[in-house]
């Protein structure tokens, strides 16, 4: 399962403590995946697409939030270089 948030207000990055996460980036191209365990990110920069099983393709760009859910199948996109933060496991 995906769920995501377009233009994150600043006042729930600092709840959610994002500058704390690690941080991530990908150049682009494309991944295909069986999510394990829980992810989430925070895009800073960049824009990607992200296709599942059943659902329309998502495009997201910095300012950005996405999670993961385990068992999600997905086809990550990346369109142009990204960065952000990345939370595994939580």
């Amino acid at each position: 399962m995906l769920r995501y948030e377009k233009r994150v207000p600043p006042g729930k990055l600092e709840v959610w403590a994002i500058e704390d996460w690690p941080d991530w980036q990908a150049e682009p191209g494309r991944t295909w995946r069986t999510v394990v365990v829980p992810e989430e990110y925070y895009l800073l920069e960049g824009r990607l697409r992200i296709h599942m099983a059943e659902q329309a393709a998502v495009d997201l760009q910095g300012g950005d939030w996405f999670a993961l859910e385990p068992g999600a199948v997905c086809d990550i996109e990346v369109l142009e270089p990204t960065q952000g933060y990345r939370q595994v496991g939580v």
